[in-house]
């Protein structure tokens, strides 16, 4: 049998830590790091959405340091979070981190009952290179493993594309936070999209972009 992977010993998994000083650099640094222009915000943008209160991290951290972070944005109005960004320091990828972030989101969630789920964007493994899409595929196991659930009726959600460009195709996926929270289909789907695009990326009904993302649904 495969050797399990050894976790990281002396982790903690902290919610709601400020965004300033040592704590801003480290999540900078893993931050632009670990993710294509396409899909990075301003890192000032994010300092302000935390500092605002309509954002907030967990960050793992050994021995004071962040080696590892989650950005949510709660999206009241859809009774749902979206998880914007996950990563861990490259040192310590597949050793847990990564889970154990997203877990202390989710169960820090569960202690607003008006939540419903937290929602992943997941880049597609429909696209890419072989080897592009087989590193997709396992990002999208891993958040299955997880308890999410594909959103497949949206067969073409996509993101704005940060350093402007085309639009960056996705995956929705649905992690519920109670056993009654089901994937929302039809009308509840759509109007699920119509708040993500809104609330979290300041996008209309009549934007391009959503109006493609909503033609997409299929039942």
């Amino acid at each position: 049998m495969p050797r399990q992977p050894q976790e990281v010993a002396d982790s903690e998994y902290v919610v709601g830590l400020p965004l300033v000083g040592a704590v801003a650099a480290q999540v900078e640094a893993i931050y632009l790091a670990s993710f294509p222009a396409a899909e990075r915000e301003p890192f000032a943008t994010i300092v302000q959405g935390v500092q605002a209160g309509s954002r907030w991290l967990c960050c793992a951290r050994v021995g004071g340091r962040v080696v590892g972070f989650a950005l949510i944005s709660p999206l009241p109005r859809a009774r749902v979070a979206l998880l914007d960004f996950l990563a861990t320091e490259a040192a310590i990828r597949g050793r847990g981190v990564g889970r154990k972030v997203v877990e202390t989101v989710a169960q820090h969630l569960r202690g607003d009952p008006e939540m419903l789920a937290m929602l992943i964007e997941a880049e597609t493994d429909a696209i890419g290179s072989p080897e592009e899409r087989h590193l997709k595929a396992r990002r999208i196991g891993f958040y299955q493993r997880l308890g999410a659930i594909p959103v497949v009726a949206v067969t073409d959600y996509r993101l704005p594309n940060m350093a402007g460009g085309d639009s960056v195709p996705m995956r929705l996926l649905w992690l519920p936070l109670t056993a009654s929270a089901a994937v929302p289909r039809g009308a509840e789907l759509r109007q699920l999209l119509v708040t993500i695009y809104a609330d979290g990326y300041g996008r209309g009904i009549d934007d391009p972009l959503v109006q493609m993302v909503l033609s997409s649904i299929r039942e």
